[in-house]
């Protein structure tokens, strides 16, 4: 059974389908409490160790929509995003335990991206899932694997930073949720869910957004159009994995096809 998640009047229960998980998450909830990331993290209320059940506060504020990204806001996300990769750095690419350690992870960010291809290709594989053009992808990420180098190293990573998991009061960001994926990775990772809305095609936003990141990371290095493709294919591939898992089918086939868009647009 998935994570399980309720609202309630004041606070969000939230119910775990194994131990690890759920010891993941406290530990990373506990970490984030004591850290510069406090004030918009939300605070543990209440435990159960006993049915991996977690109630944690509710952050004031709504989530934006594409059209509610403005200057001040998209400088505001971009700083957000630096302060969640300064929080720690790591020698390895990869998901955290339950100690927010990272085990058995890649060392490189191109064997990530390739592991994260295999990886998803084989759980795909076993949910019967066809998907036409795997190979082309690992050969495009292998072709460039130098130039991966220049991106920054593994740090502190939420690993779903979208406009879904941010809460805005008042044009400011109030509060970032959802921390069950973080793990060790590269910022030029963490951006490829930002990079896939509208807001970025604007250059101004975009401007705003790298600057804010700035403010906390003086070098900042993004990846360029061809390369967006690839870290959007390889997030396809997850994203259809999840889709397969809640049988929508709908979802499925429109990913497919977004996957060979991807690779029609890298080749």
């Amino acid at each position: 059974m998935p994570t399980k998640v309720k609202r309630e009047r004041s606070s969000i229960v939230k119910s775990f389908d194994d131990g690890e998980r759920f010891e993941r998450e406290l530990c990373l909830l506990r970490f984030l409490e004591s850290s510069d990331l406090s004030s918009l993290t939300p605070k543990i209320m209440d435990i159960d160790c006993a049915n991996f059940v977690l109630k944690m506060s509710i952050i004031e504020g709504t989530t934006p929509a594409d059209n509610d990204i403005n200057f001040a806001l998209a400088s505001d996300l971009g700083k957000s995003m630096g302060l969640i990769h300064a929080l720690a750095k790591f020698d390895r690419y990869g998901a955290f335990d339950s100690e927010l350690q990272v085990k058995n992870g890649e060392t490189s960010f191109s064997s990530f991206l390739i592991s994260r291809i295999e990886k998803w290709h084989q759980r795909l594989n076993a949910m019967s899932v066809t998907l036409d053009g795997v190979e082309a992808l690992q050969r495009r990420v292998r072709e460039r694997e130098d130039e991966w180098d220049r991106f920054s190293p593994p740090s502190f990573s939420h690993n779903d930073f979208d406009l879904k998991n941010i809460i805005v009061l008042n044009g400011r960001v109030s509060g970032l949720i959802d921390w069950e994926f973080a793990g060790a990775y590269s910022s030029a990772w963490e951006i490829r869910k930002i990079i896939s809305h509208n807001f970025w095609r604007n250059v101004e936003l975009r401007g705003a957004f790298i600057g804010g990141f700035s403010q906390i990371h003086e070098h900042v290095s993004l990846p360029d159009a061809s390369e967006t493709k690839i870290l959007e294919a390889i997030d396809c591939m997850v994203a259809l994995g999840w889709a397969q898992r809640n049988a929508d089918t709908y979802k499925v086939e429109y990913l497919k096809r977004l996957f060979t868009s991807l690779l029609r647009e890298i080749a």
